[in-house]
């Protein structure tokens, strides 16, 4: 199962990424307090003021760690369903299971998390089953085929798949860039 958050950083709530950044880093307490303890005060067109009560602050260096403390939980409690894999980059996580498993996992996901989308794929090219939980979660989870599988960005799917990516998403740009500067 592939997760992506949606606006991720925005959303993660502030008492939870500051409870648990202090937590786990307290000598970063005193200025995680002063940045977040209160809602931030955002000037729209020089009138109206906009009281930012959630997320990280748009521009903060310290925002990906303070968004990564904040998931840190949900992506222990996953670990403790034991499994195959579960690997998180910030907002992008894939999980490796059975399907008892990833419906256990995506309910963890949906009742704590933020608002995301999910794929769910077979590392088995052969497998065409559509278990009846999958097809309860058709409608929020997206079934992707084995080969057009990606993760962060990268083609992991069938060689077709793989050389179509890169022929149209990287070798495409950089022509067009080299084009520029002939």
């Amino acid at each position: 199962m592939k997760i992506d958050f949606r606006n991720a950083f925005n959303e993660v709530s502030r008492d939870h990424f500051v409870k648990a950044t202090c937590s786990m880093f307290p000598a970063m307490s005193s200025w995680t307090n002063w940045c977040y303890d209160e809602p931030s005060m955002l000037l729209y067109d020089h009138t109206h003021i906009i009281e930012s009560q959630a997320g990280v602050q748009q521009g903060d260096p310290l925002g990906p760690l303070y968004f990564c403390c904040g998931i840190m939980a949900l992506v222990n409690e996953i670990q403790a369903l034991n499994p195959v894999y579960n690997k998180w980059y910030m907002d992008d996580g894939g999980i490796v299971g059975d399907v008892e498993l990833l419906t256990k996992a995506w309910n963890l996901i949906k009742s704590r998390g933020p608002e995301r989308k999910c794929e769910w794929s077979w590392l088995d090219p052969d497998c065409k089953v559509l278990s009846r939980s999958m097809r309860c979660q058709s409608a929020q989870i997206k079934l992707v085929p084995h080969s057009e599988i990606q993760m962060l960005g990268v083609p992991l799917g069938s060689d077709a798949f793989v050389s179509e990516f890169v022929e149209k998403k990287l070798l495409g740009r950089r022509l067009s860039v080299s084009w520029v500067f002939q």
